[in-house]
């Protein structure tokens, strides 16, 4: 196997460690800033999705949208940039409707904290990507696709709310 398949399969691996974080599996309970408690994760697992499909679907989700990483493509592809746009824009809007029960429920710290960390994942994602024409690279498309993802199931979307 190639070294851009193996980065590829390791990298989607790695986001279901992400996610198992996020909803505080390694301990800590969550929501807390080590565990935001992605509601991408969490509503499934409330509706009593089991643990192992919750865990492994950002993986698979992964590893069909960047198919092209296997390949060891190194282009972003626009479908990318879109995609970014649309969870940057949700993430916004979910901020935004969310803030005030973040403040009560999880408090200030965490609220702001999460606020300014997926905002960093937001520029950070974007950067890479705006460099990836200039100076294309099987890795910074990796890095651009995994980010963005892992951003997903992390901070994009943490949980703002009383919990269960």
């Amino acid at each position: 196997m190639t070294g851009t398949r193996w980065a590829t399969l390791t990298a989607g691996a790695l986001l279901a460690l992400a996610a198992a974080l996020s909803i505080g599996l390694f301990g800590g309970g969550s929501p807390t800033l080590i565990a935001p408690s992605s509601v991408v994760l969490v509503f499934p697992l409330f509706d009593n999705v089991p643990m192992f499909v919750v865990l492994a679907a950002p993986s698979l989700c992964f590893w069909a949208w960047s198919f092209q990483l296997f390949g060891g493509k190194a282009g972003v592809p626009k479908r990318t940039l879109v995609l970014h746009g649309a969870v940057a824009v949700l993430s916004v809007v979910w901020f935004v409707l969310g803030w005030s029960y973040g403040l009560q429920f999880e408090g200030t710290s965490f609220t702001f904290a999460t606020a300014a960390i997926s905002a960093g994942f937001a520029v950070t994602i974007a950067f890479l990507a705006w460099r990836n024409p200039r100076s294309t690279s099987f890795e910074r498309s990796l890095s651009v696709h995994w980010l963005l993802f892992a951003w997903v199931v992390t901070y994009a979307f943490p949980y703002l709310g009383e919990t269960p």
